[in-house]
């Protein structure tokens, strides 16, 4: 009797342990099905914000652009779409955007709008904006710049100029100029009109920017990120 007893409180407890098991199991499966869920709106989420635009990329550094902050911008002498030879040097004294492009990336394409509308807006305030294009034709660029109405200057590279400029790999790539010809910001890949037009202000206002871009930099290459 107390054997048939002792067997029948095992086998109650082997089959409450298997009963809590099965329903351990059925939880657990249930939690990764909501947490795969919840990880799938958010990354649609993620992805969505960086597509129109509210959340922006962690920022790209070059290692050869990056020793260039703070110190003056390699001078160069480009022809335009006329023919004309046109020297960096050619803008002295003025705070100066030079973006390097082409016809062909979407990027490049997205931020002419916004050089037109600044070089509107503060060519009479020592500004000036130049487009360097690494197109392989000067026609194509004829055509885009008649037909987009660009108001600036665009030169051709000669591949000499990417090299002085650290090795131009992937456009668009910006460089901000003040007015002493010192790269004081540059940028890799697309970037709203705001950002230029705040570097463009607090140059013009005479403040020097060089060592807060140089200390995002140091911070992004203790995680590896250049």
């Amino acid at each position: 009797m107390h054997h048939n007893e002792t067997m029948a409180k095992y086998d109650y407890t082997e089959q409450d342990k298997l009963g809590r098991s099965y329903l351990i199991v059925t939880r657990i499966d249930r939690d990764k099905i909501i947490g795969l869920i919840i990880c799938l709106l958010t990354a649609a989420v993620v992805v969505g914000m960086i597509a129109t635009r509210r959340i922006q990329l962690p920022e790209v550094f070059r290692p050869g652009q990056t020793d260039m902050v703070g110190k003056p911008a390699p001078d160069f002498a480009l022809r335009d779409l006329d023919g004309k030879e046109v020297k960096l040097a050619d803008f002295k004294g003025k705070v100066v955007i030079l973006d390097f492009w082409a016809t062909w990336c979407p990027p490049c394409v997205k931020e002419i709008p916004h050089f037109i509308e600044l070089y509107r807006e503060y060519k009479e305030q020592d500004f000036a904006m130049v487009g360097i294009s690494v197109d392989r034709g000067i026609g194509v660029v004829k055509s885009f710049a008649q037909q987009h109405q660009v108001n600036y200057p665009i030169l051709m590279a000669d591949g000499k100029v990417q090299q002085a400029y650290g090795g131009i790999r992937s456009i668009p790539t910006t460089f901000v100029t003040d007015k002493e010809g010192r790269i004081q910001r540059y940028y890799v890949g697309y970037r709203d009109k705001a950002v230029f037009e705040a570097d463009i202000k607090a140059l013009l206002a005479g403040e020097y920017l060089a060592s807060s871009q140089r200390g995002r930099m140091l911070w992004l290459a203790r995680f590896h990120w250049l």
